[in-house]
């Protein structure tokens, strides 16, 4: 699997509080949309390349935020 841009939000504490699949501010070549995410007070925006997983329950939205934050510490 190759490896996809990934923005990742995290808090002060380093637990990760969001995630956009891209780097933002590049519009999406299907539909021309441009997002992108902010960082709050006290939080960081990582851009950063990994394996993005299907994520089709909460569950696993949970579990890619805890392998992302083990990755992010290394």
């Amino acid at each position: 699997m190759p490896k996809s841009k990934v923005t990742v939000v995290v808090d002060e504490n380093g637990r990760v509080v969001g995630t956009q699949q891209g780097h933002g501010g590049i519009a999406d070549p299907t539909t021309g949309i441009v997002a992108s995410l902010s960082a709050g007070p006290g939080q960081h925006l990582h851009e950063i390349e990994y394996d993005v997983p299907r994520l089709r329950s909460g569950a696993d939205v949970t579990k890619f935020h805890d392998q992302l934050e083990k990755h992010l510490k290394e």
